[in-house]
Protein backbone atom coordinates (compact mmCIF):
# COMPACT_ATOMS: atom_id res chain seq x y z
CA UNK A 1 0.00 0.00 0.00
CA UNK A 2 1.27 3.21 -0.80
CA UNK A 3 2.02 5.71 1.92
CA UNK A 4 -0.52 8.06 1.37
CA UNK A 5 0.28 11.20 4.31
CA UNK A 6 -2.55 13.11 5.89
CA UNK A 7 -2.37 16.58 8.07
CA UNK A 8 -1.53 19.39 5.80
CA UNK A 9 -0.99 23.03 6.57
CA UNK A 10 -2.71 25.99 4.98
CA UNK A 11 -5.78 25.81 2.96
CA UNK A 12 -7.16 22.66 3.00
CA UNK A 13 -5.88 21.96 6.38
CA UNK A 14 -7.78 18.65 7.69
CA UNK A 15 -7.53 16.51 10.60
CA UNK A 16 -5.92 13.44 10.71
CA UNK A 17 -8.93 11.08 11.25
CA UNK A 18 -11.09 13.56 8.98
CA UNK A 19 -8.67 12.60 6.65
CA UNK A 20 -8.54 9.00 6.69
CA UNK A 21 -12.47 8.62 6.49
CA UNK A 22 -12.69 11.03 3.35
CA UNK A 23 -9.42 8.60 1.79
CA UNK A 24 -11.46 5.28 2.51
CA UNK A 25 -14.49 7.05 1.11
CA UNK A 26 -13.13 7.53 -1.78
CA UNK A 27 -11.38 4.05 -2.50
CA UNK A 28 -14.79 2.14 -2.21
CA UNK A 29 -15.94 3.55 -5.24
CA UNK A 30 -15.27 0.86 -7.55
CA UNK A 31 -17.13 -1.48 -5.19
CA UNK A 32 -20.15 0.70 -5.03
CA UNK A 33 -20.13 0.73 -8.99
CA UNK A 34 -19.52 -3.19 -8.93
CA UNK A 35 -22.47 -3.17 -6.13
CA UNK A 36 -24.91 -1.14 -8.13
CA UNK A 37 -23.92 -3.09 -11.59
CA UNK A 38 -25.27 -6.23 -9.67
CA UNK A 39 -28.34 -4.65 -8.27
CA UNK A 40 -29.30 -3.98 -11.56
CA UNK A 41 -31.35 -7.24 -11.92
CA UNK A 42 -34.36 -7.25 -9.84
CA UNK A 43 -34.51 -10.51 -9.08
CA UNK A 44 -32.29 -9.93 -6.43
CA UNK A 45 -35.14 -8.51 -4.94
CA UNK A 46 -37.09 -12.29 -4.83
CA UNK A 47 -36.08 -14.66 -2.01
CA UNK A 48 -36.30 -18.44 -2.69
CA UNK A 49 -37.03 -21.03 0.16
CA UNK A 50 -36.03 -25.05 -0.66
CA UNK A 51 -39.32 -25.95 -2.22
CA UNK A 52 -41.17 -22.63 -3.12
CA UNK A 53 -41.16 -18.74 -4.21
CA UNK A 54 -41.70 -16.66 -1.05
CA UNK A 55 -43.93 -13.72 -2.57
CA UNK A 56 -46.37 -10.97 -0.45
CA UNK A 57 -48.47 -8.20 -1.34
CA UNK A 58 -45.77 -5.67 -0.34
CA UNK A 59 -42.29 -6.31 -2.21
CA UNK A 60 -40.02 -5.75 0.28
CA UNK A 61 -36.91 -7.35 -1.25
CA UNK A 62 -37.58 -4.77 -4.64
CA UNK A 63 -37.95 -2.16 -2.00
CA UNK A 64 -34.79 -3.30 -0.34
CA UNK A 65 -32.78 -3.56 -3.70
CA UNK A 66 -34.23 0.19 -5.06
CA UNK A 67 -33.14 1.91 -1.44
CA UNK A 68 -29.64 -0.07 -1.96
CA UNK A 69 -29.22 0.94 -5.54
CA UNK A 70 -30.07 4.48 -4.66
CA UNK A 71 -27.80 4.87 -2.29
CA UNK A 72 -24.97 3.38 -4.21
CA UNK A 73 -25.94 5.80 -7.04
CA UNK A 74 -25.76 8.90 -4.77
CA UNK A 75 -22.02 7.88 -3.65
CA UNK A 76 -20.86 7.32 -6.61
CA UNK A 77 -22.38 10.95 -7.56
CA UNK A 78 -21.09 12.46 -4.58
CA UNK A 79 -17.76 11.52 -5.72
CA UNK A 80 -17.84 12.22 -9.54
CA UNK A 81 -19.59 15.49 -8.64
CA UNK A 82 -16.70 16.46 -6.70
CA UNK A 83 -14.03 15.35 -8.76
CA UNK A 84 -15.52 17.06 -11.61
CA UNK A 85 -15.86 20.51 -9.17
CA UNK A 86 -12.48 20.35 -8.19
CA UNK A 87 -10.46 19.61 -11.51
CA UNK A 88 -12.74 19.80 -14.23
CA UNK A 89 -9.42 19.64 -16.77
CA UNK A 90 -8.20 16.36 -15.25
CA UNK A 91 -11.35 14.67 -13.62
CA UNK A 92 -10.55 11.17 -15.28
CA UNK A 93 -6.89 11.54 -14.01
CA UNK A 94 -7.96 12.30 -10.41
CA UNK A 95 -10.81 10.10 -10.07
CA UNK A 96 -8.19 7.19 -10.85
CA UNK A 97 -6.04 8.34 -8.20
CA UNK A 98 -8.39 9.11 -5.66
CA UNK A 99 -10.45 6.15 -6.04
CA UNK A 100 -7.50 3.18 -6.41
CA UNK A 101 -4.58 2.31 -4.58
CA UNK A 102 -1.63 2.65 -6.14
CA UNK A 103 -2.69 5.01 -8.75
CA UNK A 104 0.55 7.66 -7.31
CA UNK A 105 1.52 10.59 -9.74
CA UNK A 106 4.40 8.37 -11.14
CA UNK A 107 1.42 6.18 -12.43
CA UNK A 108 -0.41 8.32 -13.61
CA UNK A 109 2.13 10.88 -15.45
CA UNK A 110 4.27 7.06 -16.80
CA UNK A 111 0.90 4.69 -17.81
CA UNK A 112 -1.83 7.30 -18.21
CA UNK A 113 -0.04 10.85 -19.16
CA UNK A 114 -1.79 12.80 -17.01
CA UNK A 115 -1.59 16.59 -18.55
CA UNK A 116 -0.31 18.51 -15.07
CA UNK A 117 2.47 18.74 -12.99
CA UNK A 118 2.88 17.13 -10.09
CA UNK A 119 2.43 20.33 -7.59
CA UNK A 120 -1.15 20.78 -9.53
CA UNK A 121 -2.05 17.27 -9.49
CA UNK A 122 -1.02 17.08 -5.51
CA UNK A 123 -2.75 20.58 -4.99
CA UNK A 124 -5.78 18.94 -6.28
CA UNK A 125 -6.08 15.92 -4.84
CA UNK A 126 -6.07 17.69 -1.10
CA UNK A 127 -9.11 19.86 -2.41
CA UNK A 128 -10.92 16.82 -3.49
CA UNK A 129 -10.17 15.10 -0.19
CA UNK A 130 -11.31 18.29 2.32
CA UNK A 131 -14.63 18.52 0.03
CA UNK A 132 -15.71 15.45 0.13
CA UNK A 133 -14.63 15.24 3.90
CA UNK A 134 -17.19 18.11 4.28
CA UNK A 135 -19.76 16.53 2.42
CA UNK A 136 -19.81 13.16 4.47
CA UNK A 137 -20.09 14.50 7.33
Amino acid sequence: MPRVRAGWKGKYNMDKHEFYEAYHYALQYERWKDRYAALSDTINGIAYDKDRVITSPNPDGLLRVAAERMELADKIRMVDETVNKVAPDIAPYLLRGVTREGASYTYLREVMRIPCGKDYYYQKRREFYYRIAKKIR
